[in-house]
Formats: structure tokens, sequence, C-alpha cells
């Protein structure tokens, strides 16, 4: 297994760890690895930001073996010190989840927020609402977490796009409002794989069909100029 210690090795040295067995295809991705860790630390240490966010995918996605999560957090903070909202994104999940940093939901809060108000981020902006919905690192709060929701939802998040629709054909935390429902869930139909990625029970195909069951031909009538 590949230490930590060997990732932060020059490419030359790196050869030398593995013991010079140059013709290992394990030893050549290793190798590889390590000259792209080289290239992009010298750019991302003199600040170029695009840089520091590929060094901060590069160790968080990596193989299991060639992994590192803590470089991984220290390198998305200092993109996202310098305003990036992809950056701030990844930060607040990894604290999240406690990927490389203790696990830390008013952090991750935090760290959504910048996120979902630097450039209107729809995955920070998703986040934030469940953390508010679930009252995880903030006060559990449906009306900040349907607000949150929205806000993503209008910027063609799918998962948020079907809970506002589920959120208004049941009543949940809004009154009622089946064309509301109908509307949303018609366009989360776009994600619907991703809808049913996050939980396998929800279909916004089946909702909007049983909805419109219920529905009377103006309220449909309605819901579908709105669509256009």
């Amino acid at each position: 297994m590949m230490t930590v210690a060997a990732l932060t090795l020059s490419a030359g040295a790196a050869w030398f760890f593995l013991g010079g067995i140059e013709d290992s295809p394990q030893a050549q991705e290793r190798l590889r690895l390590q000259n792209q860790l080289d290239t992009l630390r010298i750019r991302a240490t003199a600040g170029d930001q695009k840089m520091q966010l590929a060094l901060a995918d590069l160790y968080r996605r990596a193989k299991p073996e060639m992994r590192d999560l803590a470089q991984a957090a220290q390198w998305y903070r200092r993109a996202a010190d310098g305003g990036s909202a992809r950056a701030r994104f990844a930060l607040g999940e990894m604290y999240a989840k406690g990927e490389g940093v203790r696990q830390d939901y008013a952090a991750a809060a935090k760290w959504f927020r910048l996120a979902a108000g630097t450039a209107g981020n729809a995955e920070a902006q998703f986040a934030l609402g469940d953390l508010y919905f679930n009252g995880r690192g903030v006060g559990n709060d449906i009306g900040l977490a349907i607000d949150w929701y929205r806000k993503a939802a209008m910027n063609g998040h799918p998962v948020a796009q079907y809970l506002l629709g589920r959120m208004y054909d049941d009543g949940w935390g809004v009154d009622r409002d089946a064309v509301e429902a109908y509307v949303w869930y018609s366009r989360a139909i776009a994600g619907r794989a991703r809808v049913q990625a996050y939980d396998s029970k929800l279909d916004p195909v089946a909702d909007r069909a049983g909805l419109a069951a219920k529905m009377n031909r103006s309220q449909i009538d309605t819901a579908k100029r709105r669509l256009k």
C-alpha cells in the first residue's frame, strides 16, 4: 500500500520507493499519479485555484490505496478561501460525511451556505435545505428547508424539484396545491434517475400520474401552461 508520505515524494523518489519495478502496471499507475500530483502541487501552491481544485479532486477520488482525504480537505479549503463555490460545497460535503475531517454539521452548514450564496450553487442549496429539514448543525426549520429546496429547484436540482412536488401534494410544510405539485413533479421527471438514486422509492412519473388522476381538467391545463 502506498503511504501518504510516499505521495509527497518526487516522481524519481517514488520510483525508488516502489523498488524500481518499472514494468509493473501498479507501479506505472502510481508513477503516473505521482507525476500528476507533483505538477498540480507546484501550480496549486502558487495560488492557481483551478489547480487547487484539481489537486483536491485527485486526492479525494484516487483509488483507495492512494487516496488522502486530509490532503483533499486542505486543498479544497485553500480554494474555498479563495472564493470557489465548488470547493466550498465539496468542503461542506466532507464535513457532513466526516471525510478527512471530524464530522461537523455546523461547519458543513457554514460552507454550504457560502457556496449557495456565492454563485447560487444548486447542490449546496439542496444540501443546506436537507440540513434544515433534518436539524443537523442548524435548527430544525421546515420553512427554511423549503426555501432552500425551492432555490435549488429553481436552479434545476431534480431531487429538490421532486420534494417540492411531494410537499405541495401532501400539504407538508406548505398549503396543499395540486397545480404546484404537478408543476414540480413534471420538472423533476427529466432527472428521474437522480431522484431514484437519492431514494429508490421516489418516482416523479408515478406520483404525477397519481396526482393527475385526482385533478380536474382546469387544474391540469393551468399546470401545463405554467410549464411552457
